[in-house]
């Protein structure tokens, strides 16, 4: 089944998502739905699953290879100016960078990222900055920008002014579709700087759910998580209920 857009799966391990990392068997009816089930009844032969952690890894890897499918991962990092920098305002720039792994080499290139990350850049979370990034990043790794939580987004409709030279990595950057109000302006913005800068964009779809139908299991999920009420998340991406696969087809 082909797709206009690049499904870009999130599992549980990241707690933003209702979707498993099950193998097919293992799928209860009724009960949450696998990635590896959904890429399998779907045609989709290049499993994309982004995490903010190395958690699942392992499994996303052993049942996607057992079930003939083609795992391409990438980690979900913290980006800020300084990450030496951890007072109140060391994080007020902070945006996202997706790293993907390009073969098994990568893997232990994105662990260094990682480490130093938590080890030295940890501030309420784990966290990079451009220089490191740039000093820590190999033929064996890829940089995307996702279409939300990225400098374009915070330069475009917050206040902040973030600094981050996404040429330096020949970045990707993703445009989304999810009938979220700023949509239209924030694709506007993301053509314009790969324009700029000679940069190619990617059409994307973040899934977190598989059916429209799941969008209330999903937001409910989040405000447990949250610790907010159902009435009031008071979290993004909560008006929209097109962060699922049903909405590619």
């Amino acid at each position: 089944m082909g797709f206009s857009m690049i499904p870009i799966f999130t599992s549980t391990y990241s707690f933003r998502s209702i979707l498993t990392l099950d193998k097919p068997k293992d799928v209860k009816e009724g009960g949450a739905d696998s990635i590896i089930d959904l890429c399998l009844k779907n045609g989709i032969k290049d499993c994309h699953i982004v995490e903010n952690n190395f958690s699942g890894f392992l499994t996303a890897w052993k049942n996607c290879s057992d079930a003939g499918l083609n795992l391409i991962w990438g980690l979900l990092l913290n980006v800020v100016d300084d990450l030496n920098a951890k007072d109140e305002k060391a994080n007020a720039n902070l945006h996202k960078v997706i790293v993907w792994v390009l073969n098994t080499q990568g893997y232990y290139d994105l662990i260094k990222i990682w480490n130093k990350a938590n080890l030295e850049g940890f501030y309420y979370v784990p966290r990079i900055d451009e220089k490191s990034l740039k000093q820590l990043i190999t033929n064996n790794l890829a940089v995307s920008i996702p279409f939300y939580d990225s400098f374009i987004y915070n330069n475009h409709l917050t206040l902040n002014n973030t600094v981050f030279d996404a040429k330096i990595f020949n970045a990707k950057l993703h445009i989304e579709s999810n009938n979220i109000l700023y949509d239209a302006l924030l694709q506007s913005a993301v053509r314009k700087y790969a324009e700029n800068n000679g940069l190619q964009t990617i059409e994307t779809k973040s899934i977190y759910y598989s059916k429209r139908s799941d969008f209330l299991a999903w937001q409910t999920y989040k405000c447990i998580l949250n610790r907010s009420k159902f009435s009031a998340p008071e979290m993004e991406y909560c008006s929209s209920d097109e962060f699922c696969l049903e909405a590619l087809k």
